[in-house]
């Protein structure tokens, strides 16, 4: 996907290219003008794979659950300042204890570059209870060098355990992360506060607003001021409107995936 969209060009000659869905396609035709007979259509593997992974993951019931959970997902500090991303917390965290949105445990996953920088966030949070710090999976990162005591698949089923369990996604500008929310019916905000300018400097801003990569979900909400970013979670916490969450899945699969269960034959024809 990076090579197809995100950089606008091949960091080699492919022969073929399987595609992941309708974007992919259109993209490798349009922009790459890579050849239609050398385009296979294998479909989202990931979304194959999550099908596969979730299938024996239970989950707690609303009514057994003491607390909503919202995962905050930060962004890389050149894209987006640690600092917007502290404050939306802190005015979530001031709206929850003030009862204006529904008691929530807060979990935030910064992206971090040095163990200072690390230190610096669990020292911010020690005494609050309500946030909880949680860092990327190293499978999630596609990394290999695993602890002896578990294994790619244990760990990505533990993360979409944190996924399903979650009740409400919100992301410093964009990540392709929120896909796997909205494929299990979970509501997206995009927190796209932009008080230090850096959205509009990098671009960002055009991306976002004409989404010419098409990276925001269906039925995202995209907040531009605190109080919108409160109201808005107050909303998706009250009423989960599992239609539109279903409709929101379904535009996501068409644009990136194809109606294909057996991925084996497609890869055996090759």
């Amino acid at each position: 996907t990076d090579q197809i969209i995100g950089n606008g060009f091949f960091m080699s000659e492919f022969d073929f290219i399987f595609s992941q869905g309708r974007i992919e396609e259109a993209f490798l035709k349009t922009y790459h003008h890579f050849p239609s007979q050398k385009i296979i259509q294998m479909g989202n593997l990931w979304f194959r794979n999550m099908d596969e992974l979730t299938q024996n993951i239970q989950i707690k019931s609303a009514g057994e659950q003491q607390k909503k959970k919202i995962l905050y997902a930060g962004g890389s500090d050149i894209h987006f300042p640690k600092e917007t991303e502290f404050k939306a917390i802190d005015f979530l965290l001031k709206a929850i204890k003030e009862g204006k949105i529904p008691l929530s445990k807060i979990v935030y996953r910064p992206i971090i570059y040095s163990k200072t920088e690390l230190d610096k966030i669990f020292s911010r949070y020690a005494n609050e209870e309500l946030v909880e710090i949680s860092l990327a999976k190293m499978a999630c990162y596609g990394l290999y060098d695993y602890p002896e005591n578990i294994t790619i698949r244990e760990e990505l089923i533990n993360y979409l355990k944190e996924v399903r369990s979650t009740d409400l996604f919100i992301m410093s500008a964009g990540t392709s992360m929120c896909f796997d929310f909205v494929y299990h019916h979970i509501p997206i905000i995009s927190n796209c506060i932009d008080s230090e300018g850096i959205l509009e400097r990098t671009g960002f801003s055009v991306t976002m607003n004409e989404d010419v990569c098409h990276v925001f979900p269906p039925g995202s909400v995209t907040v531009y001021a605190f109080e919108d970013l409160v109201e808005e979670v107050r909303k998706a916490l009250i009423f989960k409107d599992e239609r539109r969450l279903e409709r929101n899945k379904r535009q996501l699969l068409r644009k990136w995936d194809y109606n294909v269960n057996d991925f084996q034959p497609i890869l055996g024809a090759v």
